[in-house]
């Protein structure tokens, strides 16, 4: 607080300093009474107006990119809820009508050389894997062709990793 006080008696000073502070001063000495008042709530007008625009300007400008970036959200929606259709299809597209979600998993699985351990249908069109001691790279790369080329995600995945490098047990659900 000391230092603050300091400072502001420091600048009274450098301001009743300059020539121009001083003539004004006196001018406001010599002006009536009623001229003083008026002249400092003049001022006290014009400091609260400073500050209200110092608050508001910045709360505005916020206002106003905030809105922007809104509409610009809403757009991206709307495109994507209008192209929805076609995203959808290109996504399963080497998948034919026929096909069960087994043997996308087990022909895509088995040219990657991986095998299951157990499987189980989940669902009306999920299906639970088990794979043991399979490398994991390999899954990650599996997953990534059914996803990309048969629209089959995995809902749940699960793995533990093995004493030999890189080797993991994988519980997973695939829907699609």
């Amino acid at each position: 607080m000391n230092r603050l006080s300091e400072w502001l008696e420091m600048l009274r000073e450098r301001i009743a300093a300059h020539a121009l502070t001083q003539k004004l001063w006196t001018r406001y000495e010599a002006a009536a009474p009623r001229e003083q008042l008026a002249l400092r709530a003049l001022g006290v007008v014009l400091l609260v107006l400073a500050i209200a625009l110092s608050v508001m300007m910045p709360l505005h400008r916020f206002n106003v990119d905030a809105i922007a970036a809104l509409h610009a959200q809403q757009d991206t929606l709307a495109w994507m809820q209008a192209n929805r259709a076609s995203i959808g299809n290109a996504s399963s597209a080497a998948r034919k009508p026929g096909d069960s979600i087994l043997t996308l998993a087990n022909q895509s699985a088995r040219d990657l050389g991986l095998t299951f351990k157990r499987y189980e249908p989940s669902g009306e069109h999920g299906l639970n894997l088990w794979l043991e001691q399979v490398p994991f790279d390999q899954v990650v790369k599996w997953l990534d062709v059914l996803e990309r080329d048969y629209g089959v995600i995995a809902v749940d995945f699960s793995a533990s990793r093995r004493n030999e490098a890189g080797l993991v047990d994988v519980r997973l659900i695939l829907q699609g």
